[in-house]
C-alpha cells in the first residue's frame, strides 16, 4: 500500500492536480499524513509554508517523524493526534486559519465536518480529501456547499475500491 500512496502522491501529485498549491498559501494542514510523503513533498516545493501533520497511527507517526529528519524539512510540525474536528485542527495549531487542508484520514472524513461551526469553515481556503464511501462524499459535499464552497472537481479513483475518490473544494 505505501508504494500505491507514493505513486499517488508523488508521482501523480494526486492532491495537487485538480487544486494547486501556490507560493500564496502559507498554512498548510495534512490530516492523516502517514509516513510524510504529502508533508514531505510540499514542503520541499513550498520552502515558505508551515505545514501541520497530524498522524494518529504510534508507527506511521515514527516514520513520519524519521522522513522529516532524514529529508531536513524544518517547516513541518508533526502532531500526534487523531483529529475529530475542524475546531480540534485550530485549537491544536492556534492558528487564525489553514490555506490548504489536506485530509486522508480513512474513513473519518465525515466526523471532521458533521459537526464543523460555520466560522472554521470560513477559515479554509482550499480542501483536498479522499473520500472512502459515496455516502460520506454526499454528505461532505453537501455541508460544503451550505458553507459557501465550491466543489471543483470529484474525482473517483478505480484502483481498490470504486468508493474512494477525491474532492477539490474552495
Amino acid at each position: 500500500m505505501d508504494l500505491l500512496v507514493l505513486k499517488e502522491v508523488i508521482l501523480d501529485e494526486e492532491y495537487e492536480k485538480y487544486l494547486p498549491i501556490s507560493k500564496n498559501d502559507k498554512l498548510i494542514v495534512d490530516i492523516g499524513a502517514g509516513f510524510g510523503d504529502f508533508s514531505i513533498l510540499t514542503a520541499k516545493k513550498y520552502p515558505q509554508a508551515k505545514i501541520y501533520a497530524f498522524e494518529p497511527d504510534k508507527i506511521y507517526f515514527s516514520l513520519l517523524k524519521y522522513n522529516l529528519r532524514f529529508n531536513k524539512c524544518t517547516n513541518i510540525i508533526p502532531i500526534n493526534k487523531v483529529v475529530t474536528s475542524l475546531e480540534e485542527v485550530f485549537s491544536t495549531t492556534r492558528e487564525k486559519g489553514v490555506d490548504f487542508l489536506k485530509i486522508d484520514c480513512e474513513g473519518c472524513e465525515f466526523a471532521i465536518f458533521k459537526e464543523a461551526e460555520r466560522e472554521s469553515l470560513k477559515r479554509i481556503g482550499k480542501i483536498v480529501m479522499e473520500y472512502h464511501s459515496y455516502e460520506i462524499l454526499r454528505k461532505v459535499k453537501k455541508t460544503l456547499i451550505m458553507n459557501g464552497f465550491e466543489i471543483k472537481k470529484i474525482f473517483p479513483r478505480r484502483i481498490l475500491n470504486e468508493n474512494i475518490g477525491l474532492l477539490a473544494a474552495t
